[in-house]
């Protein structure tokens, strides 16, 4: 039964997540602290994001290489100068 409503949660949230256009790994990992909107205010560059994401980490950010890969290629991508 709790194995049941834990993929359901997960499930929703990943669906939600879609919906709005934004990548799920960026609600996974940004949306934890703060908005996602709050960090896809404004365009930057790949050294901006590049800081941003190293500034993230220095206050708790838990992300391995591969997420971190792709959460950068994404703000690059989707919000780069």
């Amino acid at each position: 039964m709790v194995r049941y409503f834990l993929v359901s949660v997960s499930l929703l949230f990943i669906t939600s997540c879609a919906s709005d256009g934004v990548d799920p790994i960026i609600h996974q990992k940004c949306g934890l602290c703060h908005s996602v909107k709050v960090a896809l205010n404004k365009n930057r560059t790949e050294d901006d994001w590049k800081k941003v994401l190293y500034a993230m980490k220095v206050r708790g950010l838990k992300i391995d290489e591969k997420e971190e890969k792709i959460v950068l290629e994404y703000l690059i991508k989707y919000y780069g100068k």
